[in-house]
């Protein structure tokens, strides 16, 4: 379904069900478009189309009540997605306490303490990395499946090798793997040497981790599939029935209606999880929010998504607002965060591992002038830019512009009024309150950042070395105070002045509900009023992240801001790692907002490194140069958790950058009931 809304003269064309209602026989999608205290609705008429399965209502769902089964949890969520047991092949999720990992975030703090491994190293030279694996790990057929597993499989090298060969892209070209091209950045061939061992080759010298972790490093983070389980089924009751080593299995599976998983007999019982957890374990498609509250307040269930600003009203009855992952202290509690992110600044003219021509200047971003794209490469622009001030470069003058909207932004209020002042400002992707590392006093200046851009390697040849500026001294603060004059006076500096209608230029802030939930709807609003204050008129354009937004930005054809989380850092990434791939060519072909030649030379030298100090200022440098450059515009974190009925105890999953959240991915096996 699309519709066509005209904001202020412009064309806006939304492309989500933004509000769902029955009129008789028929259903009528509503799409709103909102600018400044004007808002536009369009009702489209369409066909109701029965449901393909069961109903999907509270009402009706009662035959799944707690108390079926011992210890039966039912969690409505808002929608219940395709699972895949192939994803190189068939995109889809994976259910709940089904898959694990061979690394964790350990007690140490290391994300690279063994779980299904027991141990790793790596090669002098960095290029070959050496695998062992825990014996006896049994393979838990799901319930479809467990004919064809009479006796159950023991988990070995040969499973886990190959999948990596099957979903790393480098591979395997036909893979469709999410993480695949993350994993392509990293290995190439897994290789079986036995039953328990395994190697893996390194496309470039990787020393202190592997992204094989549940943590997420260098932005992988997949439960494995099973090359015994391919070998005994085949690929159409593969994708059908993803099957793990973890502590539940799969029972049932309706897409838009439910997934039900159940525990069976686990290597881990009792060490890291306990005996008695939850026996079945089911998620029901709701997708009203008020309903899903309903039937916790009913008693049909007891957990939920919910939408943080609502947590002082469930509470008031007598709900809980649980959080469900840990932080990087004693007492703190891991975060999901939100910013801006300034799609289409694309500043590598070569693909950062294999030199391939980018030719990134054909790219839509830059097929024309926007105010807060820099252009990387003049000289090969296909458009006429005319609007740059004396002397001033396009990059520095996009540079400008995406500070003033970030100075725009109040974070605090946000924070106190969206997040009930239970979260905490961010001020990039990279840095923010509770983040390893925080410094509310320090600054980033343009001589700092050229001086670190030859310390441990040279990139006196970046496009974002060296750039004159006309406010050079300037220091570029981390915790950004919120500043309309200072936001006004930049986008003078960078040559849009007020014309006389009050507007300096216009841009669209796409939204969807993120990975904060349905409150960014809300905060995208707000930020949309803080823009237009300074003279941006803003409109904001709701659409389908994965049908629409996901595709453009792996594409890199994604041109309007977007509020979202960036998939590179949260509150619990320790100071030594290395970044993930995800804002520089290493992505590609997979997803990617914007690309910088400092952060692929960045990424590379410190995964090669095995210098902890050492890694740790390579990581301050990323911060600083992000700062200084400013392709994020954060706005802030709150705690990942979900609402509870007053039967959970707690539901504390492992520190994990990626895990945890949404919480239809949360594992069960660390559900602990009272």
């Amino acid at each position: 379904m699309m519709a066509s809304v005209a904001c202020g003269g412009e064309t806006v064309t939304v492309v989500e069900t933004v509000i769902v209602t029955e009129k008789g026989d028929t259903v009528v999608e509503t799409v709103v478009v909102t600018e400044k205290g004007d808002t536009e609705t369009v009702e489209v008429v369409v066909t109701a189309t029965p449901a393909a399965t069961g109903p999907l209502t509270a009402a009706n769902i009662t035959e799944f009540a707690p108390g079926v089964y011992s210890g039966e949890i039912v969690m409505p969520v808002r929608a219940v997605g395709s699972l895949s047991g192939l994803v190189s092949r068939a995109r889809g999720g994976t259910p709940p306490g089904v898959g694990e990992y061979l690394f964790v975030m350990g007690d140490s703090g290391s994300a690279m303490s063994p779980y299904l491994a027991t141990g790793w190293e790596v090669s002098p030279d960095g290029l070959k990395a050496t695998i062992t694996l825990q014996k006896g790990v049994k393979i838990n057929p799901s319930k479809d499946v467990e004919a064809d597993f009479p006796d159950g499989w023991e988990f070995k090298a040969y499973d886990i090798a190959w999948w990596l060969n099957e979903m790393n892209p480098f591979v395997n070209t036909d893979s469709q793997h999410g993480s695949g091209p993350n994993f392509a950045n990293a290995f190439g061939k897994a290789t079986v040497i036995d039953d328990y061992t395994f190697e893996l080759a390194m496309r470039s010298p990787i020393i202190a981790f592997l992204p094989l972790t549940e943590f997420g490093i260098g932005g992988s983070s997949s439960p494995f599939e099973m090359g015994q389980v391919f070998d005994a089924i085949g690929e159409e009751r593969m994708i059908a029935n993803p099957i793990g080593t973890g502590a539940y299995r799969l029972v049932e599976h309706v897409p838009d209606e439910r997934t039900i998983v159940e525990a069976v007999p686990h290597w881990q019982d009792g060490i890291s999880h306990p005996k008695d957890r939850v026996e079945r374990f089911t998620q029901i498609q709701v997708p009203e929010q008020t309903s899903r509250i309903a039937m916790l307040n009913s008693g049909q269930a007891d957990l939920s998504q919910i939408d943080f600003k609502l947590i002082e009203e469930i509470e008031k009855d007598g709900l809980q607002f649980i959080n469900t992952m840990a932080g990087p202290t004693p007492g703190s509690f891991g975060y999901v965060g939100a910013s801006v992110l300034f799609h289409g600044n694309l500043w590598e003219s070569n693909h950062g591992l294999t030199g391939v021509e980018l030719q990134v200047y054909d790219e839509p971003p830059l097929r024309a002038d926007y105010p807060w794209i820099g252009h990387g490469f003049p000289e090969q622009a296909v458009y006429e830019d005319t609007d740059n001030p004396s002397g001033m470069s396009d990059m520095e003058q996009a540079r400008l512009v995406r500070w003033a909207m970030s100075y725009a932004i109040d974070r605090d209020g946000i924070n106190e009024t969206l997040f009930l002042g239970r979260g905490t400002p961010i001020y990039t992707e990279y840095m923010g309150e509770d983040y390893p590392g925080w410094d509310p006093t320090r600054s980033t200046n343009k001589a700092q950042v050229d001086g670190f851009m030859s310390n441990y390697f040279d990139c006196t040849d970046c496009t974002t070395y060296d750039i004159d500026s006309p406010i050079a001294s300037e220091e570029w603060p981390w915790l950004i105070p919120t500043s309309n004059s200072k936001a006004e006076e930049l986008l003078d500096l960078a040559g849009y002045p007020r014309g006389k209608d009050g507007i300096r230029f216009e841009t669209t802030l796409n939204v969807y509900a993120a990975e904060l939930g349905e409150v960014t709807l809300a905060v995208a609003d707000a930020v949309a009023s803080m823009w237009d204050d300074i003279g941006i008129k803003t409109a904001i354009l709701q659409e389908s992240y994965g049908q629409v937004i996901h595709p453009r930005i792996r594409l890199r054809d994604q041109i309007n801001p977007t509020i979202k989380n960036g998939e590179v850092h949260s509150n619990d990434w320790p100071l030594d790692f290395w970044m993930p791939p995800t804002d520089t060519s290493l992505s590609r072909p997979g997803w990617g907002p914007f690309e910088s030649e400092y952060l692929v030379r960045n990424h590379l030298e410190l995964r090669a490194t095995g210098d902890q100090q050492k890694r740790i200022q390579m990581h301050y440098d990323a911060i600083d140069w992000m700062n200084y450059w400013h392709q994020y515009a954060g706005i802030g974190q709150v705690p990942k958790g979900v609402a509870a009925s007053q039967r959970v105890e707690s539901w504390i999953g492992r520190r994990a950058h990626y895990q945890n959240f949404p919480p239809p991915n949360i594992n069960p096996a660390v559900l602990v009931l009272k």
